[in-house]
């Protein structure tokens, strides 16, 4: 009967992965699989600044993106890996769910259902951990689930292991985990004897070591306050500025986090593990309530730095297994007919990201002519100025180019160089956000491009509907002019 309920939730984590669909490329990934493109041809996008001289942050995901480009075409390797690693997810939840319920197969079901229609692809509080492409968080985020569901289950050495890899592919797991996983198992509610402990916190250090050296480079740079103000205020105030967020942001995040109190109330799980899952929960909305204060009644870099509100989906998780446990409770009654009911759903949740998936069949992009032409035309180390707002420029079109909105390094120094091209390839000193930038660019004129051209060696400058007076010509489509600068 184990085996067979395995086996079945290993399929329905299967049609939980291709309902959460995905996408090649991912918007996200125009930044996040040029270090490791990079790693698996030396040659990849040569003398591209963001490529090849800022230092990157996510060395691990990187390892990874080199060994699938080495394997085969990425479209299909890193859908592979995506896949494997949302399924992954899904058989955390099975673990989690199959130690606590008494009907744990139609709760993960239910909790599968739940999860792929509010979560996957969707951010809450300004985060997400269900994105339809191989990303660090899809990766980290299913590893933690595993570490979490493995602490629950009483196994701290395989949840250290798991912990600890988590932190290895995404350095914010690697500040965070300690803060969900250190209170409940100081205070002893994870049920972990002293030397389990210690060993469970040697294996996360020793594992993720390599990305807290890395991360160090970025702690321990001198920064300035208008440093922090460049990374928090302008570049990411969607992550890092929960006071400038619309109320309904936080209405959404409170709906999503009711059904867990209502299932809670419908079925409380089993005792032990009741306590050590309720200890993490609670540690974790501690750490997202201290974070939200500090960084709204009084605004600490640091603390936004560290980014807690990446805790708001995982509450939400939790929030919707426990609802799942409360519907399975009232559907017990009828157990093969709801069982079959929410399958039925999951396949068809699966065949609609299949069907809406930029995998099988690469949706319509209106720069693809202009990309065609730029790969055969001209020379792989011609480098191209670009409006801010294109950012698949260099995976799509396979150049260089001077500077994008999208890829914004963290170290401090190139955080610095990041906006001092903007403001040359914009003309504002100060540009405010994205659109502002694109704005600035639009005023371009013959000097600003032979400016441009001269101070970074840029060959080619595209210009969004009209041409620039006074340069030349080289291609021409209803929506873009390139212009050759030098």
């Amino acid at each position: 009967m184990t085996r067979w309920r395995s086996g079945a939730a290993a399929l329905l984590g299967l049609a939980f992965a291709l309902g959460v669909g995905a996408e090649f490329p991912h918007s996200d990934q125009h930044q996040y699989l040029l270090e490791g493109l990079r790693m698996a041809d030396p040659g990849f996008l040569p003398g591209d600044w963001f490529t090849g001289e800022v230092a990157h942050h996510h060395h691990a995901f990187s390892y990874l993106v080199a060994a699938l480009a080495w394997a085969g075409p990425m479209r299909w390797t890193s859908t592979a890996a995506h896949l494997a690693a949302t399924w992954a997810l899904a058989w955390g939840l099975w673990l989690l769910v199959s130690g606590i319920y008494e009907r744990p197969l139609l709760t993960h079901a239910l909790a599968l259902l739940a999860v792929g229609t509010a979560l996957a692809g969707r951010s809450v509080l300004g985060a997400t951990f269900l994105a339809p492409a191989l990303l660090p968080v899809n990766v980290a985020a299913a590893l933690l689930v595993l570490g979490l569901a493995l602490l629950v289950r009483g196994r701290p050495l395989a949840a250290g292991a798991a912990l600890g890899a988590s932190g290895l592919a995404h350095a914010n797991f690697l500040f965070l985990v300690p803060l969900v996983v250190g209170p409940p198992l100081a205070l002893g509610r994870m049920d972990v004897p002293v030397r389990q402990a210690l060993a469970a916190t040697a294996l996360f250090l020793a594992i993720s070591a390599p990305t807290a050296i890395g991360a160090a480079r970025f702690v321990l740079e001198p920064r300035t306050a208008q440093d922090d103000l460049l990374m928090l205020a302008l570049r990411g105030p969607h992550h890092y500025l929960p006071s400038s967020w619309p109320l309904d942001r936080y209405l959404a995040f409170l709906a999503l986090v009711a059904p867990g109190c209502i299932g809670l109330a419908l079925r409380r799980p089993e005792d032990a593990s009741r306590r050590r899952a309720a200890g993490l929960v609670l540690a974790a909305a501690g750490v997202l309530a201290v974070g939200l204060a500090l960084t709204t009644a009084v605004y600490v870099p640091a603390v936004a730095a560290l980014y807690p509100f990446r805790l708001a989906p995982y509450l939400v998780l939790a929030s919707l297994v426990a609802a799942a446990g409360g519907a399975a409770r009232l559907l017990g009654r009828w157990p093969r007919g709801a069982m079959a009911s929410v399958a039925t759903l999951l396949v068809a949740l699966a065949a609609r990201g299949m069907a809406h998936s930029g995998v099988l069949g690469p949706r319509p992009n209106p720069r693809e002519a202009l990309y065609a032409w730029v790969r055969t035309r001209t020379a792989p180390g011609a480098l191209f100025v670009v409006p801010p707002g294109v950012q698949d420029f260099r995976l799509l079109g396979e150049r260089p180019i001077v500077v994008d909105w999208k890829c914004f390094p963290l170290g401090a120094a190139d955080a610095r160089e990041w906006l001092r091209r903007v403001r040359r390839v914009s003309g504002l000193e100060a540009p405010g956000d994205l659109e502002e930038a694109d704005r600035g660019y639009g005023t371009m004129d013959a000097h600003r491009a032979r400016s441009l051209a001269e101070e970074f060696g840029a060959d080619y400058l595209l210009a969004r509907g009209e041409p620039v007076d006074g340069l030349e010509v080289v291609y021409r489509d209803p929506l873009h002019v390139l212009h050759r600068v030098r």
